[in-house]
């Protein structure tokens, strides 16, 4: 009876030392699933510093896009102002030129009236 109950301890003493072997076992494991963990998170906190950069430098070229925007804007104003400047002059020289054949036109009347006039006067 005695062997019988030493043999049970000795059972209970193996299978108390195979737990706590898985026991140890399962710690390690846990230890390094943590410290994988860790790394992960350190991998992660990488990731988000780099997509917040990325979104200054996005923001950044937004403003530099809007920027661009705003001065084609003004360019384009600057050039429609002189193209209206360009138009005026335009229509005033076509004003001129045509004052200037009205006039062609008055003169030349005008030389008839004179030649008329000598001639009655030298008649």
């Amino acid at each position: 009876m005695i062997d019988n109950l030493q043999d049970k301890v000795n059972n209970m003493v193996g299978t108390v030392q195979k737990n706590l072997e898985s026991l140890e076992k399962q710690n390690e494991v846990f230890g390094e699933t943590f410290k994988g963990i860790q790394s992960m998170m350190g991998i992660i906190e990488e990731s988000l510093d780099s997509i917040q950069r990325m979104d200054l430098v996005r923001k950044h070229q937004t403003d530099v896009i809007q920027d661009t925007v705003d001065i084609n804007k003004e360019v384009l104003g600057a050039i429609q102002m002189e193209n209206q400047q360009f138009s005026n002059i335009a229509e005033m020289i076509e004003a001129n030129a045509q004052d200037n054949m009205d006039m062609v036109e008055q003169i030349k009347v005008l030389e008839k009236m004179v030649g008329r006039l000598n001639e009655t006067v030298n008649a």
